[in-house]
């Protein structure tokens, strides 16, 4: 089996984020990061550094544990922070998300695509708050040097969001 990973959420006293967030190890190897299977590279974008099959753990997302309640407030200090919209802050559940804006893996930057390589699943381990993580599979084989892309499968509505993810069967919209 792989080891498991040391890889932490921050500490609880840096965690003002409104809900427990002790310094917790990935659990059950889920941070399936054997010398890592992608790298950062190219602009914040990630690419398979040896060969995935389909269905494999390809990388955890991991950030900060905050509640559905508290995204907005986040949304709103980041903007006055300066950082750019485009923020990190993936949903477990209806109670909670996992804010990698400040906190979180290479995991934040792949990139959407109308024709992903990769799909994300909430997998849960316990019983507890911190117990389900995000993780991303390959969809197909994945070869050295493919960039790691997945749907974000942003709810429909809103104002729209366009796509640029250049697939030929691209919807033009993320949203």
């Amino acid at each position: 089996g792989l080891p498991l990973s040391d890889a932490r959420w921050p500490a609880p006293s840096r965690c003002h984020v409104g809900v427990a967030c002790p310094p917790r190890p990935a659990q059950l190897g889920l941070m399936r990061m054997r010398g890592a299977r992608v790298c950062l590279r190219l602009a914040c974008r990630l690419f398979v550094k040896e060969p995935i099959p389909k269905g494999e753990m390809c990388i955890e997302y991991q950030g900060a544990l905050i509640r559905n309640s508290l995204a907005d407030t986040f949304l709103k200090r980041y903007t006055a922070m300066g950082i750019p919209g485009d923020c990190y802050i993936f949903r477990i559940d209806d109670e909670l998300m996992v804010d990698a804006t400040m906190w979180g893996n290479i995991a934040r930057f792949m990139n959407h695509s109308c024709a992903p390589n990769a799909y994300s699943r909430i997998v849960e381990v316990g019983k507890g708050i911190g117990d389900k993580h995000i993780v991303v599979f390959a969809l197909r084989d994945l070869q050295v040097g493919e960039e790691l892309q997945y749907d974000y499968q942003f709810a429909l509505g809103g104002e729209k969001i366009e796509c640029h993810c250049g697939a030929p069967e691209c919807w033009g919209r993320m949203n």
